[in-house]
């Protein structure tokens, strides 16, 4: 998953095969490996920081309690979309047997 910003506000993400280089910054780390950590968790002060940014990058109107202004816009890579087309979708909707 990448994230795109214009301007300092978020544009859009784009879902990617794990290979792809694509627009924006990788949003995924590796955070754990054989089950541990692979570094120490962040610390409050740290987490509180990074969450402001975050919500600082926000468009406007993702900030209203009302949905009238539109969602946030998430497309796939080249790659992904060719998986998609070449294989389609064989998984079952959720909830069918």
């Amino acid at each position: 998953v990448f994230r795109v910003s214009r301007n300092g506000t978020l544009d859009h993400d784009v879902i990617g095969l794990e290979d792809e280089v694509a627009d924006g910054r990788p949003l995924l780390d590796c955070v754990m490996k054989g089950g541990r950590r692979t570094s120490p968790p962040d610390d409050l002060t740290s987490v509180r920081e990074r969450c402001s940014k975050s919500l600082e990058a926000l468009p406007e109107r993702l900030l209203a309690l009302n949905t009238n202004g539109g969602g946030y816009e998430v497309t796939t890579s080249p790659g992904l979309k060719d998986l998609i087309d070449r294989f389609g979708s064989h998984t079952p909707p959720m909830g069918s047997s």
